[in-house]
């Protein structure tokens, strides 16, 4: 009876102590505050190579389609005219009755370099846009141009295969943009080119803006513009 009387006594005495514990945890806070962790930070996603080279061709086709916006544009006669004055205009001569191909593609970049965001891209850093283009009155003049710019510029043998936007040298002292590659050929936008005559042969005289399309074994050399430092 004794031995009963203990057991009964220790058990109510733990079963107390029991809701003492479970009432000092209820005047616990409700929240508690958790182990600072510190999370790596994300760096931002990188751009894939292919769409940078993508985004950077894409700038320079821009020089095909400003070129490609003066088809059609003509002399008044021969190397005379209002559109050939103003391809004339880019370049360090005077405007006058002379071959005017490099003109047009000295324009075509000066018109390219009027958009802030085709500046930005090339990164001229120890140069303006007006000092750095082209005002050669030549078509190897332009090669000269490039060679003195290889941050920005690449000459490219004849064997290479050409971009829209690149300039195409010709071996008969020529020069236009390329529009696009045709395998062994290539279309360019050229100035003070011919066309074709009303029968359909082509003309011998130079006379306008043209889409041409050209055998690659005519090319000289193609310079590419690239960004400074790529």
């Amino acid at each position: 009876m004794k031995a009963a009387l203990t057991w009964l006594t220790n058990s109510f005495a733990q079963f107390l102590d029991g809701l003492r514990q479970i009432g000092e945890q209820s005047h616990l806070p409700s929240s508690t505050s958790s182990p600072s962790v510190t999370l790596p930070k994300s760096s931002p996603p990188r751009t894939p190579a292919s769409t940078a080279k993508r985004k950077s061709a894409n700038r320079i086709a821009l020089l095909a389609t400003i070129a490609e916006r003066e088809i059609g544009k003509k002399e008044v006669k021969q190397n005379i005219g209002k559109d050939v004055r103003k391809y004339q205009a880019a370049t360090n001569l005077d405007p006058g009755a002379w071959p005017w191909c490099a003109a047009f593609c000295a324009w075509t970049i000066e018109q390219w370099l009027a958009d802030p965001a085709n500046v930005k891209w090339l990164g001229l850093r120890a140069t303006t846009p007006a000092r750095w283009r082209p005002k050669t009155a030549l078509a190897y003049g332009f090669i000269k141009w490039a060679q003195a710019r290889p941050a920005t510029c690449m000459v490219l043998p004849d064997t290479a295969t050409p971009m829209p936007g690149d300039l195409v040298c010709y071996d008969f002292s020529h020069i236009g943009i390329v529009k696009r590659s045709l395998g062994d050929k290539f279309e360019a936008i050229e100035g003070n080119t011919s066309g074709v005559r009303a029968d359909g042969t082509p003309s011998r005289d130079g006379d306008g803006v043209y889409l041409k399309t050209r055998p690659r074994k005519l090319a000289k050399c193609f310079i590419r513009i690239r960004p400074s430092g790529s």
